[in-house]
């Protein structure tokens, strides 16, 4: 990798660096906006209850989770509020809530809920005002029991004024909130630059699943968020999106495994990628059909996706023992961080040492993204240089094509001057006798027109000779005939050798036929009076030195050391191809374009 190159991955990643946090900063601005000062923050939180179910009374601290309750238990959570206290907000995690305020239901959730797909209602947070009094608030929250938690998870609720509730929603949950905003939002530009590559399969994927990924992570992380849940006005449809994409999350993981590392070959990755995609149907069809609902199957999904994640890292370790490196290594690294970060969400789910779920899965779901997007972007950088490397190839072809349809025709030339010759052989017999005949009568001056009437039934079969080498010549005759019919002046000074070392005279006469056919292109924009060639070569050691000045129109744009095609998007293919070629043998290429002439100087070594 020259200094060039490095250079350009340097400042793509620094500006990546630089796009992340202005989003960030500006997001976190967007925030504060919304919220009024901190020095109008009035709530606190309740943390000491009275809890009453069955024949129960107890006082406990919350967040808790009370457990082996059986389904259909009421479950009363009873405090007092002060009376300055003007909203209060709360938490209902899979069970209906009813929420009576001074002895008046203030609030009902979930008490008729009703889907096959998800049997307990969705998680939902709320705020309700509070009355002015003039006394404190006596508040009873009754949580119904369902089967889904095997118990009642009682949040800790909010107290005080509404605008500095939502100032600690925002302080606590915008950051993550602006965080899977950020994934989904990316998510969906990287599927839909996936779509330019329709007719290259391929390379569309090393954008579609990583794409996928973290478009899928961004809406399970925004259906997990407390702030986002309070916002969202249908927390079913946030609810079912958030399971769906989590359910799903393995078969893009395992896809962008394959394509960002290349491992297309692995027949491992293969066969789990046929598992996890029947398992995903398999598991929406038996939840539509009210079988076994989503949330049944949340634990057992989180040991399957940690599962998936040790075996994409065995299969990776696997890997790096063939060909180690260091997309793969820092890919092994990423997964690794996953799976402890799966199995640590699996602890937590059992022994709520955490309030919020998922949360730590999550941040390193992000890491996670990150390196994959680093890995994608270095491939997709190496699929690109690949392809431009095709189209050189390809449009070197064209001109070697060229070249041997030039030869055929000189071929065709000669098999129909030997025709004639063989027929004029035949006749020769009786020219030869009729000359004779006339020299014995001493006839000179007939003779003499006899002669040269055959002189001229004699084909011609003189090819224009512009320098030593056969094969460049060739390309230079064919770009010659198209030159002369657009009316182009030509001059040409060639010195090109016969046989040479290190280059083919297959790349010599690509090498020509781009300088002339770029040219031919320039002059069609000018004009007919003002068109020109002039192209001159010389051999200086072991170096052909090759310079090539041509009309053009002026409206060429700088692209690097290049020029942009005035025929598609990106610098000129033939420019390219020259600057390629030279290279790769010992040489190099420059391009200057001024008002009216475009200049070439190519070296390579013979």
């Amino acid at each position: 990798m020259n200094k060039k190159e490095l250079s350009y991955y340097y400042e793509r990643i620094v500006l990546g660096i630089i796009f992340i946090l202005l989003t960030f900063v500006i997001g976190q601005s967007l925030l504060y906006t919304l919220i009024t000062d901190r020095e109008n923050d009035r709530n606190q939180p309740v943390t000491r209850v009275k809890v009453t179910y069955e024949d129960t009374t107890c006082f406990l601290d919350l967040p808790t989770k009370l457990s082996d309750i059986k389904p259909g238990t009421s479950v009363t959570v009873s405090f007092n509020v002060p009376k300055y206290a003007t909203c209060l907000y709360f938490g209902s995690i899979y069970c209906p809530l009813e929420v009576s305020v001074d002895g008046l239901t203030e609030y009902r959730y979930g008490a008729n809920y009703s889907s096959n797909m998800f049997q307990c209602p969705p998680l939902k947070y709320d705020m309700i005002s509070l009355r002015n009094s003039g006394a404190d608030h006596n508040i009873e929250m009754h949580y119904t029991s369902t089967e889904y938690l095997g118990g009642v998870i009682l949040h800790s609720p909010l107290y005080g004024d509404s605008n500095a509730i939502v100032h600690h929603l925002f302080n606590s949950y915008g950051t993550l909130m602006l965080n899977s905003v950020f994934f989904t939002t990316i998510g969906a530009i990287l599927i839909f630059f996936s779509l330019f590559y329709l007719k290259s399969p391929g390379r569309g994927r090393i954008f579609f699943w990583p794409g996928m990924l973290t478009f899928s992570a961004g809406i399970w992380q925004y259906s997990e968020n407390q702030l986002a849940i309070y916002l969202t006005k249908s927390p079913a449809i946030l609810y079912a999106a958030g399971l769906v994409c989590m359910y799903f999350l393995v078969i893009p993981l395992t896809n962008s495994t394959i394509y960002c590392l290349s491992l297309d070959h692995n027949k491992v990755l293969k066969v789990m990628i046929h598992i996890e995609t029947w398992i995903f149907i398999i598991t929406l069809f038996l939840a539509l059909l009210g079988v076994l609902p989503l949330h049944k199957t949340f634990s057992y999904y989180q040991f399957y996706i940690t599962f998936c994640l040790l075996i994409l890292a065995i299969t990776v370790i696997w890997e790096l023992k063939n060909e180690r490196q260091w997309t793969r290594v820092l890919f092994f690294i990423a997964i690794i961080t996953l799976a402890l970060a799966s199995i640590l969400e699996i602890i937590n789910f059992y022994t709520h040492f955490l309030d919020q779920m998922l949360l730590i899965f999550q941040l390193a779901l992000f890491i996670f993204a990150l390196f994959i997007g680093l890995i994608g972007g270095f491939q997709a950088r190496k699929i690109y240089r690949k392809s431009i490397i095709t189209i050189e190839l390809q449009n070197d072809m064209k001109l070697q094509a060229q070249t041997i349809d030039a030869e055929k025709k000189r071929i065709e030339l000669l098999l129909a001057h030997y025709d004639e010759i063989r027929k004029q052989r035949h006749d020769l017999r009786h020219h030869l006798a009729t000359m004779s005949e006339l020299l014995k009568a001493k006839h000179y001056i007939e003779l003499s027109t006899y002669l040269s009437s055959v002189e001229k039934d004699i084909p011609s079969l003189e090819t224009k000779k512009y320098c030593e080498n056969i094969v460049v010549n060739l390309a230079i005759t064919y770009y010659t005939e198209q030159a002369n019919a657009l009316g182009i002046s030509l001059d040409y000074n060639l010195e090109v050798s016969k046989n040479n070392t290190h280059i083919s005279d297959s790349n010599l006469s690509v090498i020509f036929g781009n300088l002339l056919e770029n040219a031919i292109h320039a002059c069609i924009d000018v004009p007919e009076k003002s068109r020109f060639i002039k192209l001159n070569s010389q051999i200086r050691g072991e170096m052909l030195f090759i310079t090539m000045d041509n009309s053009c129109s002026g409206m060429l744009s700088p692209n690097g050391d290049l020029y942009n095609s005035t025929k598609h998007q990106g610098a000129a293919l033939g420019l390219r191809s020259l600057k390629s070629i030279s290279e790769r043998h010992g040489g190099s290429a420059k391009f200057n374009a001024s008002e009216n002439v475009f200049q070439s100087e190519i070296c390579v070594r013979l």
